[in-house]
C-alpha cells in the first residue's frame, strides 16, 4: 500500500488546476488594463467551470487569471470576455451580509 502512495497523490493532482504567480521587479501599471508588458511575464489560467446554467461545464466565454508579485505586493488580473452572452445577476445566497462582513464593517468603521 505504501508503494501506492505517491502514484495516488499524483492522480489526485492532474485534474487541478494550477496557477502560478511569476516575480516582478516592476509593478504593474494599474489601469484596468491587462496590455501592461509586465503582465506579458505572468503565465495565465483559464481552467474555469461554470456554475449557472450548467454546474461544472466549461463556460461559454473564458475568463483568465495572472498573478504577479514583488517584494511587497502581490498583484491579480482577471480577464472576463463577456461579448455573446448576457450578464446575468440573480440574487442568491452569496449576495446576502454574512455576520463576518457585518463584523468586519464595524470594526473598520
Amino acid at each position: 500500500m505504501a508503494s501506492l502512495l505517491p502514484l495516488l497523490l499524483l492522480a489526485s493532482s492532474l485534474d487541478r488546476p494550477v496557477l502560478r504567480a511569476e516575480r516582478t521587479d516592476r509593478p504593474p501599471v494599474i489601469d484596468g488594463k491587462v496590455d501592461d508588458e509586465v503582465w506579458k511575464k505572468a503565465p495565465g489560467s483559464s481552467k474555469f467551470t461554470q456554475k449557472f446554467p450548467v454546474d461544472g461545464v466549461a463556460p461559454a466565454e473564458p475568463t483568465t487569471v495572472k498573478i504577479l508579485y514583488d517584494d511587497t505586493t502581490i498583484y491579480v488580473a482577471v480577464e472576463c470576455t463577456q461579448k455573446t452572452v448576457p450578464i446575468v445577476n440573480p440574487l442568491t445566497r452569496r449576495d446576502r451580509d454574512v455576520e463576518s462582513e457585518r463584523c468586519h464593517q464595524l470594526c473598520n468603521a
